[in-house]
C-alpha cells in the first residue's frame, strides 16, 4: 500500500509552483539588486539569480587559488548545516575571500528542514577595500581590475539585507503553508477514493469467488440430476416396454381385470418416465428455455388418474377414496391453477390437455420408448390399447402381434434398451467430456447452446487461434494416454496466444471419435487432461462439437484478449533474437526409450502464457516454436521482411537434448518445444532481463535468409529445418 501523504517526507520543490516562485524571486532581485539562491534539503538548486556578480566571479575562477577558494565558498553556502532552532530560524553569515558576503537562512516547516535561502553576494557597507585574502593574491590577479568588477556589485548595510531576507523568508513560509494545505486536501481525497476503490475491489473479488463456488455447485447438481435420471430411465423403459407387450397379447390372452392392471402400470410408468425426463429439463429452465403455458384444463381425468395411482396403498390401509366436485372458483383459490385471459398461448398445441396440472398430483410421466413392428413404423400406446381391447382392425393387429412375438427374444434380451443407449451415446460422451470444466468469466452463452457468446473486456482486442492434434500424426494412443492428448491439444493453442501476448479466456473443442469400444473412456481421459490446464490458465470451455471420424482428433479454437497483440511482422534490423524456454527435448521424446524430461516435454508441453504476457510490452515480433526453431524463425523473418544471424552455441538446449550427440540438430529442426521466439529492440533488453529469463541467440539483419554461426564461425543449415504437415518428415 502506498505511503500516506500525512507520513510522507515533504520536498520543497514539490510544494512550490516553481514557475510562479521564480517570478516572485525575480521581483525581489530586481527590486533590491541582490543575488538570490534557493536550495532544497538535498542540495537541489531551485532558484539561482545573479546581479552584477557574474563577471567578477568568472574572473576569480581564472586563477587556481581563486578557483579553489570560490569552490570552498559555494560548497559552504550550499551544503553546510545551518544552526537554526525550530521556533525561530537564525541567519548564518558566510564571508567570501574577496570581501563579499552571503546571508543564509533555513526554510523550516513544522520542524522539518525543507531547504535554505541564500542572499548574496553583496558588498558590506563597512568594507572599503578588497578582502585581505584577495589582496594576498596580487600576483595571480590584477587587483585594479578586480576592484572595478567588485564595485558593480550592490553595496548595502548587512542589517538592511537581513531585513530583506527575513521578509522573503516569511513570504516563502506563506507559500509553503498554502501549497501544503492544498496538497494535503487533494491527496487525502485521492487516498480516500483509492481506499474506497480497493475495498470495492476486495468485495467484488469475494462476490466473484462466491459466484464461482455457486456455479460449481450448480454444475455438480446438474450432473447429479442428469446421472440419476439416466440411471432411472433405462430400467423404467424396459418396464414400460414389457407392459406394452403383455397388453398387446404377446404372452397370451389376458382377462379384463389383468388388462386394467396392466394399463394402470403402463400409465403410471409413463407418468414416472415423464417426471424423470423433466429432471433433465432443469438445464433448459436455467437457460430460460421453458415457458409457462396457461390453458383451460379438464380436471376429471386428472383427478381420476391421481386416485388410481394411490388406490393400491389405500386398499392396503382400508381407506376409501372418493372425488367430489368443488364449487366454482374453489380450485383457483387453492392456487393450483393460474388465472387465464392474460394473452398466454401454448407453444405446443399438440400436447395433451392437463399435462401441466399433473405436476401437482401423483403420477406424471412421459413415455419415451416405442415397440417396433416387424416392418417399418412403430406401434404407439394407443394402437396397443386398441389391439388389447379388440376394437376392430383384427387382421392388422394379428399381423402386428405375430411380428412383435417373433421379435420377442431380442426384446427380452434388452435390445430396446441398447438401442436407446446407442441413440444417446453421443450426448452421454458430450456430458462426460464437459463434466470437469467450470463456467468461466465473461461467458454469456456456453456449452449446450448452438453458439457461444462471450464479453470482451473494455479496450481489449479478441485474439483467436485454432490448432488440431490428430492420431498417428501428433500422437499415438499406444504411447500417449488420453489425458496427455487432452493436455497437449489445449497447450499448443495456448502457446499461440502466449506468442501474441494475449491472455487466454475461452476455447471451443471439436472431437473426432472413431468406432471404438473404449470411446467413453478415451473421451473422459481427454477431458481430465485438458481441464487442469484450462483452470491453470484461466481459460473456459464455451462450446464445441463431436462427430464420427476415422481416427481420434482434437481441434481447439482458443480465444484470448490483448490490448496490442504481437505478430510475426514487427522485427527490425538491429533487434536481438531471444528465446524464452528450451529447445530439443520434445523431439527427443519421440525416440524409443526417451529420457523422462524428453517424454514429459513431448506429452505435456508447458505453454508459456505468463512469459508471453510479460514479453508483449518489450518485443517487436514473436512466434512460438512449434514446427521447429529454424522453420518458425523463417516465418518471422519472411513476415518482417528481414534476415537473421543465429549463434548456435547460445541456443538453450533442454535437459535431455544436451546429453544427445545430435541435440543441436533436434533444437534447430525438431519442433513441438513451444518456446517463445522474440525479436526485441536492444534498448529494451536490460528491462526485459529483470522480468524474464531468456537466451539471446542472435540478431535481426537486413536482407533475407538465416545464417548460422557456431563460436563465431559459419555453420551450414541442417537438412531438416522443421515439420511440414503435408510432407513426409
Amino acid at each position: 500500500m502506498a505511503e500516506s501523504i500525512i507520513h510522507k517526507q515533504l520536498v520543497l520543490g514539490e510544494l512550490l509552483d516553481l514557475q510562479s516562485f521564480t517570478n516572485v524571486c525575480r521581483t525581489f532581485v530586481d527590486l533590491y539588486k541582490v543575488g538570490l539562491k534557493v536550495f532544497d534539503a538535498n542540495g537541489t538548486k531551485l532558484v539561482d539569480m545573479k546581479v552584477a556578480s557574474g563577471d567578477f566571479c568568472a574572473y576569480m575562477f581564472t586563477g587556481p587559488n581563486g578557483r579553489r577558494l570560490c569552490t570552498e565558498t559555494v560548497t559552504h553556502i550550499k551544503v553546510r548545516p545551518l544552526d537554526a532552532p525550530s521556533a525561530q530560524p537564525a541567519i548564518a553569515v558566510r564571508n567570501c575571500f574577496s570581501g563579499l558576503r552571503y546571508l543564509m537562512m533555513p526554510v523550516l516547516y513544522e520542524g522539518d528542514l525543507l531547504g535554505r535561502i541564500i542572499f548574496g553576494p553583496f558588498m558590506p557597507e563597512e568594507l572599503g577595500e578588497l578582502g585581505a585574502d584577495l589582496q594576498s593574491l596580487e600576483g595571480e590577479f590584477d587587483l585594479k581590475k578586480a576592484k572595478d568588477l567588485i564595485d558593480r556589485i550592490r553595496r548595502a548595510p548587512e542589517t538592511t539585507v537581513r531585513r530583506i531576507l527575513e521578509h522573503f523568508a516569511k513570504l516563502v513560509d506563506v507559500l509553503v503553508f498554502t501549497s501544503h494545505k492544498a496538497m494535503i486536501s487533494s491527496q487525502l481525497h485521492i487516498e480516500s477514493v483509492t481506499e474506497s476503490y480497493r475495498e470495492v475491489q476486495e468485495k467484488n473479488k469475494k462476490l466473484s469467488d462466491a459466484l464461482e463456488r455457486l456455479q460449481e455447485l450448480s454444475r455438480l447438481k446438474s450432473n447429479f440430476l442428469a446421472t440419476v435420471s439416466h440411471e432411472l430411465r433405462t430400467p423404467l423403459t424396459s418396464v414400460i416396454g414389457y407392459s406394452e407387450m403383455l397388453l398387446a397379447g404377446l404372452a397370451g390372452e389376458l382377462n379384463d381385470e389383468q388388462k386394467d392392471y396392466l394399463k394402470t402400470i403402463l400409465e403410471k410408468g409413463e407418468s414416472l418416465l415423464r417426471l424423470i425426463s423433466s429432471i433433465l429439463d432443469l438445464s433448459r429452465i436455467e437457460a430460460r428455455g421453458v415457458q409457462l403455458v396457461r390453458k383451460p384444463t379438464n380436471l376429471d381425468d386428472i383427478v381420476q388418474s391421481a386416485m388410481e395411482s394411490v388406490l393400491p396403498q389405500s386398499l392396503k390401509k382400508n381407506l376409501q377414496l372418493r372425488a367430489a366436485a368443488l364449487p366454482s372458483g374453489a380450485v383457483r383459490k387453492l392456487g393450483l391453477l393460474p388465472d387465464l385471459g392474460h394473452g398466454q398461448r401454448d407453444r405446443n398445441p399438440a400436447r395433451p390437455q392437463g399435462q401441466g396440472i399433473r405436476d401437482v398430483l401423483p403420477g406424471r410421466l412421459v413415455r419415451l420408448a416405442r415397440i417396433r413392428r416387424g416392418g417399418p413404423g412403430a406401434v404407439d400406446r394407443e394402437e396397443l390399447h386398441r389391439g388389447a381391447r379388440g376394437r376392430g382392425g383384427g387382421a392388422e393387429r394379428a399381423g402386428q402381434g405375430l411380428h412383435l412375438h417373433a421379435d420377442r427374444p431380442r426384446r427380452a434380451a434388452g435390445h430396446g434398451a441398447r438401442d436407446a443407449a446407442q441413440l444417446s451415446s453421443e450426448f452421454d460422451l458430450i456430458e462426460a467430456f464437459l463434466r470437469p470444466f467450470p463456467r468461466g468469466r465473461g461467458v454469456r452463452l456456453g456449452p449446450g447452446s448452438d453458439c457461444a457468446a462471450v464479453s470482451v473486456s473494455r479496450g481489449m482486442q479478441l485474439v483467436a487461434t485454432t490448432d488440431a492434434v490428430v492420431e498417428r500424426v501428433h500422437f499415438d494412443l499406444e504411447r500417449f494416454s488420453p489425458e496427455d492428448v487432452g493436455w497437449k491439444a489445449l497447450a499448443v493453442n495456448l502457446s499461440d496466444l502466449a506468442a501474441a501476448g494475449a491472455r487466454p479466456r475461452w476455447f471451443l473443442c471439436a472431437l473426432g471419435v472413431p468406432k471404438s469400444g473404449r470411446a467413453g473412456q478415451v473421451v473422459r481421459g481427454i477431458s481430465r487432461g485438458m481441464a487442469p490446464l484450462a483452470r491453470q490458465s484461466g481459460c473456459a470451455l464455451v462450446g464445441g462439437n463431436l462427430s464420427r471420424a476415422s481416427e481420434w482428433s482434437v481441434t481447439i479454437t482458443a480465444l484470448g484478449e490483448a490490448r496490442r497483440p504481437l505478430s510475426r511482422g514487427g522485427a527490425r534490423p538491429g533487434d536481438a533474437l531471444v528465446v524464452v524456454g528450451t529447445l530439443g527435448d520434445a523431439a527427443a521424446g519421440l525416440r524409443s526409450h526417451p529420457a523422462p524430461a524428453a517424454s514429459l516435454a513431448q506429452r505435456r508441453p508447458n505453454p508459456l502464457v505468463r512469459q508471453g504476457l510479460i514479453a508483449a510490452a518489450y518485443a517487436s515480433a514473436a512466434i512460438d516454436v512449434s514446427d521447429g526453431f529454424l522453420q518458425d524463425l523463417g516465418h518471422l523473418c519472411k513476415e518482417s521482411g528481414v534476415g537473421s544471424v543465429v549463434e548456435c552455441s547460445a541456443l538453450p538446449l533442454g535437459k535431455a537434448a544436451r546429453t544427445l550427440p545430435d541435440g543441436m540438430e533436434l533444437a534447430l529442426g525438431g519442433g513441438e518445444d513451444y518456446a517463445l521466439l522474440l525479436s526485441v529492440p536492444r534498448r529494451k533488453l536490460p528491462a526485459l532481463s529483470k522480468k524474464l529469463r531468456f537466451a539471446q541467440v542472435g540478431r535481426i539483419v537486413r536482407g533475407r535468409g538465416i545464417q548460422l554461426t557456431e563460436l563465431g564461425q559459419p555453420r551450414p543449415l541442417p537438412r531438416k529445418v522443421g515439420f511440414d504437415h503435408l510432407k513426409s518428415n
